[in-house]
């Protein structure tokens, strides 16, 4: 973020693919809100818990992503995002096409 002059304290953030909060926990010491997406419910619990032991801040919006149908997700979370982060969910896609 420092390297392309972006601003280093993002007010929205989406984490695309949450697991079990690894990335969430130190993106929720910076933010205002972070919303956990994922196809697991037990994931984006986890992500929370892991915010709720660090006492996080930030206000965590839990969003359940349809594998089937990604897109609806933009139905749950508002257009005026600061920062969109996706690590490892492109190393289990199923094939180049998907």
């Amino acid at each position: 973020m420092r390297m392309l002059d972006a601003d280093t304290r993002p007010k929205k953030v989406i984490d695309w693919g949450c697991g079990g909060g690894a990335n969430a926990v130190d993106f929720a010491s910076i933010c205002e809100e972070i919303y956990l997406v994922d196809p697991s419910k037990d994931a984006i619990d986890e992500s929370l818990k892991q915010l709720a032991i660090r006492r996080a801040q930030t206000r965590a919006t839990p969003v359940l992503v349809d594998i089937a149908e990604p897109s609806a997700v933009r139905k749950t979370i508002p257009q005026d995002i600061d920062l969109f982060y996706c690590l490892y969910v492109f190393e289990v896609l199923p094939s180049k096409a998907y």
